[in-house]
Formats: C-alpha cells, structure tokens, sequence
C-alpha cells in the first residue's frame, strides 16, 4: 500500500512539475524547501547544457540538495529552456506541434545541419500567464 501512495503521490507531482503554470515567486521558493515545482524542473529543461545536469528530482527537492544536483537558478521569468528552433509562433500552433515529428527539417529554420540557432534571442512570450 505504501508502494502505491509513493507512485500516486510521484505522478501527480509529475504532472505538476510539467504543468506550464506561473506561481507567485515567494510560494515557489517555499513549496521548493519540500517539494519539486514547475520552476525548480525548468532548470532542467535549460538551453545552457551546464544547467540541465541539475535538478532532477521528482516530487521531494531534498534529493537534489543532498546530491549536490540542486540549482536555484537566475531568476526564472529570465530563464531561457526548450530545444532551439521552435522558438516561432507560426511553430507553436496545435496543428504545426502535431505535424512537426513527420517533416524533414523537423524544427529547422535553417537550411543544414550547421546552422546556429540565435542563443541570445529573448525566450518566447508565452500566450498564458
């Protein structure tokens, strides 16, 4: 029964940590004392590869901290994450999400392998708060 109230409790923090929702900062520096929030996973998900080998707990933070794994991070309205190349709104429709894993230049603005994405372009405005 315990196996079961750790999974329960570790998906829905799962879908929380993944949930794209803005908490006021102060209530994300508390929840982040116990538990993993979305802003805490972002940094994960960071376009600075030092960055992304941190944070990987699910649903307790104090493994980070206790692994030596935890970053708090910039300021994380200024935190760039995602994979380069979808930055354009035109790439952020349902229906282009959809289409992307079956077409050639999957994500590419570019026309080759090499080029280079604009890294010091501002992260996207997102259409949510």
């Amino acid at each position: 029964m315990i196996g079961f109230a750790k999974l329960l409790l570790s998906v829905l923090n799962a879908q929380f940590e993944h949930a794209n929702i803005r908490l006021p900062e102060r209530l994300d520096r508390w929840l982040r004392l116990v538990f993993v929030t979305p802003n805490m996973h972002k940094m994960h998900r960071s376009r600075h590869q030092p960055k992304t080998d941190s944070n990987y707990s699910n649903l307790l933070s104090i493994w980070d901290r206790l692994g030596g794994t935890y970053n708090r991070g910039p300021r994380f309205a200024e935190l760039r994450y995602g994979l380069d190349g979808f930055d354009d709104p035109e790439k952020q429709s349902l229906l282009r999400l959809l289409k992307m894993p079956f077409m050639g230049k999957w994500g590419r603005s570019g026309a080759g392998p090499d080029d280079k994405a604009d890294r010091s372009a501002p992260p996207p405005v997102l259409p949510w708060p």
